[in-house]
């Protein structure tokens, strides 16, 4: 059952991700992951920092969004999706490398590419 009106502000638009655990897809099947990237604080240079991670590994991000944590005023919080699993070698050294350099590295799951 679908329930309504579950948002904490008038207006706010969620999207919810299926955390079920799964097999994963066949080998050189398409991945994406979705991710929930914490800074320590907000401070310059601190999306650059995140995104050279992925570029270093030649991992590439197909969304990035912004968001306040609503936590405390000027506190933002990263979300991104990237293609690749969490498996694959490159995917799993950037989010160890931002482990060490962030507050907090949620893998909110990983699922098919859209074909």
């Amino acid at each position: 059952m679908l329930q309504g009106s579950v948002e904490d502000h008038p207006g706010n638009q969620t999207r919810f991700v299926d955390d079920r655990p799964r097999a994963r897809s066949a080998h050189g099947a398409r991945q994406d992951v979705a991710l929930a990237l914490f800074l320590h604080e907000d401070k310059p240079g601190a999306l650059l920092m995140i995104l050279s991670e992925f570029a270093y590994g030649q991992v590439n991000l197909t969304k990035i969004q912004s968001r306040p944590t609503k936590k405390q005023l000027g506190e933002y919080m990263f979300f991104i999706d990237l293609e690749g699993h969490v498996d694959d070698a490159e995917v799993a050294l950037a989010l160890d490398c931002l482990r060490l350099k962030l507050r907090e590295v949620i893998v909110l799951g990983s699922y098919p590419r859209a074909r």
